[in-house]
């Protein structure tokens, strides 16, 4: 299960993109590109989750989720470059 969070006017700052239950863990993952950068707040937010117990990743690809959550997932060729 995954849950997208919207920002809005009373939300707290910094809170990931998708947070969700795996095999009963919570899990929070900041979404980047290659060049993103983590604001101070969403820094904050991810140390708060691995304190409690929590897995908290910054994800700049399919890779860094597939092995912060131990998938199991042949993610090749499903995303080859070029093919539909």
């Amino acid at each position: 299960m995954h849950v997208k969070i919207w920002q809005g006017l009373m939300s707290e700052k910094g809170i990931s993109d998708i947070l969700g239950v795996h095999n009963g863990k919570f899990f929070a993952l900041e979404i980047k590109t290659a060049k993103g950068k983590v604001s101070e707040h969403q820094k904050r937010f991810l140390e708060r989750v691995r304190e409690a117990g929590g897995i908290a990743v910054v994800a700049r690809s399919c890779e860094d989720v597939v092995e912060a959550l131990g998938l199991e997932v042949e993610l090749w060729p499903l995303f080859e470059r070029g093919k539909p």
